[in-house]
């Protein structure tokens, strides 16, 4: 049976549920007044998700308000309630990335999708720190596919329920932020973050498409560590970007002081050594001995320091990863989905 759900002057007829989360569930819905299809995401009001709503309402509230049609980012088309629930109204995506691997039976993605795939979330990435906006949540989940058939692996980011402003937190200590297996070392260990913690988790993100399961599966907190560890202490990422502590990096091949940065987004710009991470607990083969996630463009520039950096990398230097001041050029983009 349809359920109906009232707005101003508009009426939701439900049609199936289409995902499930911890604050609620998305409906694929018909709307009356266009007959436009919709996802609906639904949030039951009590008292301790309050909160959690009033701040993904202020956060898709901020998105409504600028221009992201070209970022990669979920449309928000409004939001409204009645006595037992908030109902936010976004554009219907296709499926998320987890759907994706599955579907193809967990088998590792081609690089040349990988890329595409990854272009387009730092372009999301891009706009969400000019809004001074961590997401706090990137992982394949998060990720929709558009319409696969039309368009392939153009993706947007979706879900604000656990993003922030910058300057209204700098660490959390409890609830904790970032799903386990995404989750960066500065929030592991309650230090101080910005928005570079998403960069962290869409490296993580990178691997698992790469791989077909996570990079680090770990059970616990210290389990995550471990696999943490046993990635980033290695001699070949010394050797790649110069000083590694246990957690954090003096980058000087990326032109960054005291950054932290995984092995993951390491692998954004080098070719890493990584055969030494220990099988995963489901039997699925390791990292080959070479990664090269990303040339995501063919096109490319050198900069006055003499170093080669390809294209995409324009963006990362915005997000703080990427060329040092001196790589004044500008890059081309020729990917439609970019």
């Amino acid at each position: 049976m349809s359920l109906l759900l009232r707005s101003c002057g508009k009426v939701y007829h439900t049609l199936d549920v289409v995902g499930k989360g911890t604050f609620g569930k998305v409906s694929k819905c018909w709307r009356g007044s266009d007959g436009e299809l919709v996802a609906v995401k639904m949030m039951k009001i009590d008292v301790l998700r309050n909160q959690i709503i009033k701040n993904e309402l202020k956060l898709t509230g901020a998105l409504s308000r600028t221009n992201i049609k070209a970022s990669h980012i979920v449309q928000f088309h409004e939001a409204f309630r009645d006595q037992t629930h908030h109902y936010l109204v976004f554009e219907l995506l296709e499926k998320n990335l987890y759907q994706l691997l599955k579907e193809n039976g967990f088998m590792p993605m081609a690089i040349r999708n990988i890329r595409t795939i990854t272009c387009q979330i730092i372009k999301a990435l891009v706009k969400l720190k000019e809004l001074a906006i961590i997401h706090a949540d990137l992982k394949p989940e998060n990720v929709m596919v558009v319409d696969h058939c039309r368009h392939p692996f153009r993706v947007k980011l979706i879900d604000f329920g656990s993003a922030s402003i910058l300057n209204e937190v700098r660490f959390v200590k409890e609830p904790y932020i970032q799903s386990r297996f995404y989750r960066s070392p500065e929030i592991l260990l309650g230090l101080p973050f910005c928005e570079k913690v998403d960069m962290w988790s869409l490296g993580c993100v990178m691997a698992e498409l790469f791989l077909g399961w996570p990079l680090y599966p770990g059970d616990s907190e210290f389990d995550q560590v471990c696999y943490i560890c046993e990635t980033t202490v290695h001699d070949t990422v010394y050797n790649v970007v110069g000083m590694l502590t246990l957690f954090h990096v003096d980058s000087i091949l990326l032109g960054l002081s005291a950054s932290t940065i995984s092995a993951p987004v390491i692998c954004l710009f080098s070719n890493i050594n990584l055969s030494h991470l220990r099988p995963l607990p489901f039997g699925f083969p390791t990292l080959p001995q070479e990664v090269q996630f990303l040339h995501l463009e063919p096109e490319g520039y050198s900069c006055d320091c003499g170093q080669w950096w390809p294209a995409w990398t324009s963006d990362l230097a915005y997000l703080g990863y990427g060329p040092p001041a001196c790589c004044s050029s500008q890059p081309k983009q020729s990917h439609p989905h970019c």
